[in-house]
């Protein structure tokens, strides 16, 4: 017994050692070779580029596309893995069950790997810990700019630039506006990369508060497989396992994805409806407060029908909460990925990745400690109530983050244009890091067009 209970865990410590190595990168892997299509260098004509604007102003919805395919495999297989291995484990035991989705890994990846000669490859120039060096040396620097903080706490203030004591320039300083605004000097070669890291880290870093807002989302979402399905046992399920109810939401995901792509998305924006990334994951939250309204109302009917002894209610009363919260999924999860691809830096995409990854983590532990606490005497319809309370504060504080952040790059991107505009070139690819796609191949047909 101990022997298998110690190889389990071993065999989950692997799981999750894979998983977290896989997941933020296969996202940004598989979006960097369709983002990289009819790309051109920066070397080419201004006639060059004007052949290439087609394609480059498809560019975001290539990506969009791609993490909808994306997000629609991902359900195939937690469709299958829900059907499939239950069936596999019953007939033929545990052992064939593992070894099953096992040989179905490794073929996978002899695949994956036969094509790697073809693949897009970003190499990394910075390592984890340069990144989240900068990231301290910022925010300690932006805290220092006010005066209850450097008089409270003068270690605060930044003292060096963090790369000095790696690359030798023991006495390197940055002018701070410089910093705070992204724009900086390139005397040199090592300059340029320093200065090059410091943008990476002051960009994810700009991020930050928008993923911060995403762990309450998880919380609501992740609740379909254990809070729902503990109130499908409570109703009339027609020989229908509970568990089973959890099969809904990847059917569905894979119903609605192609909908959204090919009919809604496009429909919207034909009538000049604000589909942003941010609009699209407000909507999302507000969709998973509705579906929490909506599960609270079916859990008081429940309770009413328990209390006076009536018949219980069909199970299949659970579909208007799963079907809201799955449209919820592909407003806010589909979005979320493209988004953190499109905000990050070239070099950060997977760092950005995973950090959003991490946001789901964060709201399963904080909805494990509401229940474990705060929610376990109070009534179950009334917690439904309250987590869609949670989530609607949620999105009102999301709202002003997101104007935040959208005023904050419509300054970022004025200041970096007319910058280079007096010089009378353009960074397209600085811009990517900031701006979508389109906006970019929007600016650099104008100049063509001066040109």
């Amino acid at each position: 017994l101990d022997v298998k209970r110690t190889l389990t865990f071993v065999g989950l410590f692997l799981v999750c050692l894979g998983t977290g190595g896989i997941k933020p990168c296969v996202s940004a892997f598989g979006a960097d070779q369709v983002a990289s299509q009819g790309k051109t260098n920066g070397n080419e004509s201004s006639s060059s580029l004007a052949s290439s604007n087609t394609s480059d102003d498809d560019a975001s919805d290539r990506v969009r596309q791609f993490f909808a395919s994306f997000y629609f495999c991902i359900n195939v297989g937690a469709l299958l893995s829900l059907f499939l291995v239950p069936i596999i484990r019953a007939e033929y035991g545990f052992g064939v069950a593992f070894l099953t989705p096992t040989i179905f890994l490794i073929m996978a990846m002899v695949a994956f790997l036969s094509k790697r000669n073809e693949y897009v490859h970003h190499v990394p120039e910075t390592s984890l810990a340069t990144t989240f060096r900068l990231c301290g040396w910022i925010l300690r620097k932006r805290l220092s700019h006010y005066a209850i903080v450097d008089h409270y706490c003068p270690r605060m203030r930044p003292t060096q630039y963090p790369l000095s004591s790696v690359d030798g320039t023991e006495n390197m300083s940055l002018d701070p506006k410089s910093i705070d605004e992204g724009l900086v000097s390139h005397n040199s070669h090592n300059d340029e990369s320093r200065n090059q890291q410091l943008s990476d880290a002051a960009q994810a870093l700009h991020v930050m508060p928008i993923m911060g807002m995403l762990p309450m989302f998880w919380m609501l979402y992740d609740q379909q497989g254990s809070v729902w399905t503990l109130q499908a046992t409570r109703m009339d399920l027609h020989g229908i396992q509970p568990e089973q109810m959890n099969v809904i939401n990847p059917f569905l995901i894979m119903a609605f994805i192609p909908l959204f792509e090919k009919i809604i998305y496009p429909a919207m924006e034909r009538e000049g409806w604000n589909i942003t990334h941010l609009r699209r994951m407000g909507w999302g939250m507000l969709l998973a407060a509705a579906s929490f309204l909506v599960s609270g109302f079916l859990e008081s009917i429940i309770q009413t029908r328990e209390a006076n002894g009536k018949p219980q209610v069909h199970v299949l009363w659970q579909l208007p909460q799963v079907t809201i919260i799955t449209v919820a999924e592909i407003f806010l999860s589909v979005t979320g990925l493209e988004f953190a691809y499109a905000t990050s830096p070239d070099r950060l995409k997977a760092f950005l990745m995973a950090l959003y990854l991490l946001t789901t983590a964060i709201g399963d532990l904080f909805g494990g400690l509401l229940y474990s606490s705060v929610f376990q005497d109070m009534n179950r319809s009334v917690v439904m109530y309250v987590c869609a309370a949670l989530m609607m504060g949620n999105l009102f504080v999301f709202c002003f983050i997101a104007g935040w952040w959208e005023r904050a790059e419509a300054r970022s991107n004025g200041k970096g244009l007319a910058q280079r505009s007096f010089s009378g070139e353009l960074n397209y690819e600085s811009l990517a890091r900031t701006t979508s796609f389109k906006g970019v191949e929007l600016q650099r047909q104008h100049d063509a067009r001066i040109t």
